[in-house]
């Protein structure tokens, strides 16, 4: 079953010291009474998320579910810090007014091969998922198919670069202003 463990935040800019800080009282508040209750018999599911105070920004996910044991927190609260490092400014610029912890209790410990700390390094996508279509991550329209069209029109009172380009059954319009 999927549990919660709330923390109410009064307008904090998430930082390394205020994520860690509330990694702890995670650990301290559920993480210790699962481990009195069980020993050493039981592990966690867990992915952390915020909650910003500015409605329209919403929720964000620091990072992916990820398995720990008791003795895990150090390398959780670094692969937390490390994934906090990569995301963009909006986790570090906006107040936040939660942090929220999902957590699946499993039992057994978490085998000692997963890899609680992913490789954070910068992974080469070529394309991205849109609207059902694979397209290139570029902004060289040749990348997109042929170009058929290359030419300069005005658009709202402005010089913009068209292209058109066509890819299989699929032509795209693109605008370069």
């Amino acid at each position: 079953m999927i549990k919660l463990q709330t923390y109410s935040i009064d307008k904090l800019i998430l930082t390394n010291e205020v994520l860690e800080a509330y990694i702890n009282n995670f650990w301290s508040d559920i993480f210790n009474n699962i481990k009195a209750e069980s020993g050493n018999s039981k592990h966690l599911m867990l992915m952390c998320k915020v909650e910003f105070k500015e409605s329209e920004v919403g929720y964000k996910t620091i990072g992916d579910l990820r398995r720990v044991n008791y003795e895990d927190k150090e390398l959780f609260v670094e692969y937390l810090i490390n994934r906090l490092g990569l995301l963009n400014e909006s986790y570090t610029v906006h107040p936040i007014s939660k942090i929220t912890f999902t957590y699946i209790i499993k039992a057994g410990l978490a085998a000692d091969n997963r890899r609680l700390l992913q490789d954070l390094s910068v992974k080469s996508s070529t394309t991205h998922r849109f609207n059902n279509l694979n397209l290139p991550i570029s902004m060289n329209p040749s990348d997109y198919g042929t170009i058929l069209v290359d030419n300069y029109i005005q658009l709202n009172g402005e010089s913009c670069h068209r292209y058109i380009v066509e890819s299989g059954t699929r032509s795209y319009i693109i605008d370069i202003s």
